[in-house]
């Protein structure tokens, strides 16, 4: 009987102890998916592509307690690394350049898969400035249109640190995640920057369409549309001034069409500061302003 108490007992211990391993990891997967839904709403509520980098390697940082972080881009030859954004101890580095293919970030880069190193500083492919003060360190991809973009890297500057596998599945759907936020962000830039260009060149056009390209007073199409609109007016009154410049084609043809245009821009000139801002100075003719 008491063999089979102590049985008894020592089965009842291991089943409580199975059940409470279980009970920890399921409350710590849901501390972390709950985590890794805040992290993903506050990454995808980003727009601003170097806003959302910063976002991102915190993050990353936090759920893996890392002590430092980075987001490496390529330059336009992909022949470079640059490291664009930082925090904690790597921050003195931003700006830093290395190949494209060296160290534990150029294997990301080669394979597009998440690198591991644990005890970076005997690896003897490790590179700088990472080999000055990384203990441990992780690198994954930033994708866009299943390509890699950029790296983010995680290190660990203290000693004894390691990145263990729960941090790396976590970094997996973060990865995946920040990839996709970093498209729609960069989408988003892009777009954005098409509708600028698109303003800058229709107020260009409409520029050009109402003014004088030699000196940029209103031209002759801007100033009969304004007597139209003056026409229409019930009452007021309006004063109008029409004028030319004597001799202009004499100095044309004695001392060439640049001094000419001096002439023009410098009645234009005077002109304009003649006038207050609300009223119309056109040059409606090769020598004629109104």
């Amino acid at each position: 009987a008491a063999l089979h108490n102590a049985e008894l007992y020592t089965s009842l211990q291991k089943e409580l102890t199975e059940r409470l391993i279980a009970d920890a990891e399921l409350q710590r997967r849901n501390k972390l998916l709950s985590f890794l839904h805040e992290a993903s709403m506050e990454i995808m509520n980003r727009q601003d592509v170097v806003d959302l980098l910063e976002t991102i390697v915190k993050k990353a940082a936090e759920i893996t307690g890392a002590s430092t972080g980075s987001v490496l881009l390529f330059n336009d030859e992909r022949t470079e690394r640059i490291r664009v954004v930082a925090t904690g101890p790597a921050s003195a580095m931003l700006g830093s350049r290395n190949r494209i293919d060296e160290g534990a970030a150029g294997q990301v880069w080669k394979t597009g898969k998440l690198v591991l190193i644990n005890d970076y500083k005997r690896w003897e492919h490790r590179s700088h400035p990472a080999d000055t003060m990384a203990e441990s360190v992780v690198y994954f991809p930033l994708k866009s249109a299943n390509e890699v973009v950029g790296i983010i890297g995680l290190w660990h500057t203290e000693a004894g640190k390691r990145f263990e596998s729960k941090d790396i599945e976590i970094l997996d759907q973060l990865a995946g995640l920040a990839s996709i936020a970093y498209e729609n962000a960069y989408l988003y830039r892009e777009a954005q920057k098409e509708i600028y260009d698109r303003r800058q060149t229709e107020e260009l056009l409409q520029y050009q369409n109402f003014h004088d390209s030699l000196t940029g007073l209103y031209n002759r199409t801007y100033f009969e549309e304004e007597l139209q609109r003056l026409d229409k007016r019930r009452d007021g009154s309006a004063g109008l001034i029409m004028l030319d410049v004597d001799g202009l084609k004499l100095i044309n043809d004695t001392l060439g069409h640049e001094r000419g245009d001096l002439l023009l821009t410098s009645v234009a000139h005077i002109l304009s500061v003649s006038f207050r801002s609300s009223d119309i100075v056109a040059r409606i003719g090769g020598d004629e302003f109104a």
